[in-house]
């Protein structure tokens, strides 16, 4: 048998008693058992072991979890460090090799130094001087053109002489792409109005709310406040919803009760005999 091998079954032999030793049922191995045999009780022990290590670790827990839900916070234990590793014997130091002595220095006579360059009698000539390449001009900065508020203004006017042309989707389209291109526009209440106007006359009146909506609610220091409103009021007289329309055309009046708008919205509102009763 080598010896590395009878060395590892010694040292297994000797740990026996104190593996087999720790809350193990497996007996003990005696001294006339075979090698497998005591391998086999070690290998027990070392699972049994392990086995009551995770019993202890899920005892823990839970009493950390009954802590937690008592609103009590757990310490857990310090775990010491673990011990250091076995360090094998340094090798032993063997004595440095004897250098050999060093060589005897002999004189050596010096050399001769040469004599000096005579110097020289005519003076260096000066240096031409360097022509200096002319300084480049800066290019010229081409001026930026931001979108001017004339611009605006131009999108503007082409899109309502589209709706005033009948082309409503096309003067639409061209209205939202200004509303996105122009966030700061005088012009965006009047947009937003044209849109709902323009589907107020295709009686689309749930869209013609919306757009009305947006009018009043963003912009209700605008001229078109007003008429958006009013607006909203006979889009729901359209939708058979006098509730919402006496709504409206009263907040129209109570809001801006001096407007052109707030005249038409009393007159509306005159043809409601009752408070229950519906549209004649």
């Amino acid at each position: 048998m080598p010896r590395p091998v009878f060395l590892v079954i010694l040292l297994l032999a000797s740990l026996l008693p104190v593996a087999c030793a720790h809350k193990s049922p497996i007996p003990a191995a005696k001294t006339g058992d075979s090698v497998e045999f005591r391998l086999q009780c070690v290998e027990s022990s070392l699972m049994e072991m392990q086995r009551q290590q995770e019993m202890d670790r899920q005892y823990i827990a839970s009493l950390e979890s009954r802590l937690r839900a008592s609103g009590q916070q757990p310490v857990r234990p310090v775990t010491p460090p673990p011990p250091a590793a076995h360090q094998p014997p340094l090798p032993a130091m063997q004595p440095a090799p004897a250098q050999p002595a060093p060589k005897p220095m002999t004189a050596t006579a010096p050399k001769p130094k040469a004599p000096a360059p005579a110097p020289r009698t005519t003076a260096p000539a000066a240096p031409k001087p360097k022509a200096t390449a002319p300084a480049a001009k800066p290019a010229a900065k081409v001026p930026a053109t931001p979108k001017t508020a004339t611009t605006a203004t131009a999108s503007y006017n082409q899109a309502m002489a589209l709706i005033r042309q009948g082309k409503r989707n096309q003067g639409r389209a061209m209205l939202r792409s200004f509303l996105k291109d122009n966030p700061h526009s005088t012009h965006r209440p009047d947009a937003l109005y044209a849109i709902g106007q323009t589907f107020f006359d295709e009686a689309v009146y749930d869209n013609a709310i919306l757009a009305f909506k947006d009018v009043a609610g963003d912009y209700p220091s605008s001229p078109k406040a007003a008429d958006a409103i009013l607006q909203i009021g006979r889009s729901y007289l359209q939708l058979a919803d006098p509730s919402n329309a006496r709504f409206y055309l009263q907040a129209l009046m109570d809001e801006y009760p001096s407007s052109a708008a707030a005249g038409q919205a009393k007159t509306i509102l005159a043809k409601f005999p009752g408070q229950g009763d519906s549209i004649p």
